[in-house]
């Protein structure tokens, strides 16, 4: 097996290599930058087959050939394995599609793109609290460079304003790493747990720090408006990203490894913070008739119904992986997917949809996106959704049954509305030559891709459900 750690080494030797190359080679580079994560890709996916079919077991990846508290490690397991492989294939597919705004912009934010997608690898690997700070803090300030990649007048005041949030937010996570660090005398996140951190002087306020500062690089409901700008005016490929890769994967599994330190304690607290978003969110998302902006809204909805799966994990068990992990993917594939489509529409208002309807290919692409998205059979969702429920029901927890029904059904509403537009809205006069579609070739490709990827997620989870959920069977 390769190591895991070449997926770090490849992201960011490939982002320096690039730096070396002559500015008008940016054929050339775009190209490296594809061949570097494509091997990305590539050796996620061969640890996913290590796990899922050879039946390994986890691994630990030590560096300077020494263990913790004297150098730092990664983890490579099933989950880790499948969020990798989410987030660089999100990186490759979004580098596909903005071929010609990259090689417009050159090698340099190729590189930043490399880096992005490097930096969110690690937040996912790392079993380290300054190490996930160096990984997050890279993460942001990658997105800055790469909000540029939108023409929109309103990105640049978007990235700076998200830049120094994201500062004043990752400032509170050192301070809660060193309070830590000074009460534990390790930096590595199994060693806080192992030492009982909120049992020692000073260890909670350290930890409230640490999982407050990891909670609103989230961007829950109320502290998302910062984010939310970033959604509407980046670049669609960008904003892909930025929906199913940083928050809807790196940053919630930072949230559930900082949850080993806190305990059980810490669970209703996120459970809350996770429904409060998933409800307001929706709620808000009723009166939006800009995509993008209803897409950021879901974003933030379905990124706090993770949340609050997060803080069940004490009554999931076995079935953890098997809920989270099919919301998560249901959203990712969907987000991602209608953003990418977002990109081939003219206008922004959601009446504008109705351009797909002369293209059979588009309209199959759309309806499987917002099925997923609303947990519709046969997507993973409804699998996850339906185990969820009959788990929180079964223990008693019918508050949470109440608000997640109520923000499903908020959701369905103008997700529902939407979808009556692109398929039943009559055009009116003139109306044909402002809804032209970007009809490109690359970019339908991935777009089709998305929607064979979401078709296949649900075909596994099938499987999974059929036979009983074979997830919790797997290392």
């Amino acid at each position: 097996m390769v190591n895991a750690i070449f997926i770090i080494v490849i992201g960011l030797g490939t982002a320096f290599l690039l730096g070396l190359l002559r500015e008008s080679w940016r054929q050339s580079a775009y190209y490296l930058t594809l061949a570097a994560l494509t091997a990305m890709a590539w050796i996620a996916g061969r640890w996913l087959l290590y796990f899922a079919v050879d039946g390994g077991a986890s691994v630990e990846i030590f560096t300077a050939g020494t263990e913790p508290p004297f150098a730092v490690n990664l983890r490579m397991g099933i989950a880790e394995a499948v969020l990798t492989l989410l987030v660089v294939m999100s990186g490759l597919l979004s580098a596909i599609y903005m071929k010609s705004t990259l090689l417009r912009l050159g090698r340099h934010i190729m590189a930043v793109l490399l880096v992005f997608t490097m930096a969110l690898c690690g937040v996912i690997l790392t079993r380290d609290t300054f190490n996930l700070f160096v990984f997050l803090e890279l993460s942001v300030i990658a997105t800055a460079g790469l909000i540029l990649l939108s023409n929109d007048k309103c990105a640049i005041a978007a990235g700076f304003k998200y830049l120094i949030i994201s500062q004043f937010v990752t400032i509170f996570l050192l301070i809660g790493i060193f309070f830590a660090y000074h009460a534990t005398g390790t930096f590595n996140i199994d060693g806080m747990a192992d030492s009982s951190l909120l049992m020692l002087k000073g260890g909670s306020l350290a930890f409230f720090f640490m999982m407050m500062a990891v909670v609103i690089e989230l961007k829950p409901f109320p502290a998302n408006g910062w984010a939310l700008d970033i959604y509407e005016s980046a670049h669609p490929a960008f904003s892909a990203l930025f929906s199913a890769a940083m928050a809807g994967a790196a940053t919630i599994f930072a949230v559930d490894k900082l949850l080993l330190i806190g305990g059980q304690q810490w669970l209703p607290v996120v459970t809350v913070i996770g429904l409060l978003s998933f409800i307001a969110a929706n709620l808000l998302a009723l009166s939006q008739n800009n995509d993008r902006r209803t897409l950021g809204y879901s974003s933030i909805g379905q990124v706090g119904l993770i949340l609050t799966v997060v803080g069940q994990r004490d009554i999931l068990g076995d079935n953890y992986l098997f809920i989270a992990g099919g919301i998560l993917l249901s959203h990712a594939v969907a987000k991602a997917g209608l953003y990418w489509l977002s990109g081939l529409i003219s206008q922004r208002d959601l009446t504008d949809w109705s351009a797909l309807r002369g293209n059979p290919l588009l309209i199959f692409a759309f309806v499987s996106f917002i099925a997923m998205l609303s947990g519709l059979p046969p997507f993973p969702g409804f699998y996850a959704k339906w185990e969820l429920i009959m788990t929180l029901a079964a223990e008693g927890r019918l508050w949470i049954i109440a608000g997640i029904l109520m923000a499903v059904l908020l959701e369905a509403g103008y997700l529902f509305r939407w979808f009556g537009y692109v398929l039943k809205r009559e055009k009116g006069k003139g109306e044909q030559d402002s809804q032209a579609l970007f009809l490109q070739s690359h970019k339908l490709a991935v777009v089709l891709s998305t929607a064979l990827i979401g078709w296949s997620l649900a075909y596994l989870w099938g499987e999974l459900s059929t036979y009983g959920n074979l997830l919790h069977a797997l290392p």
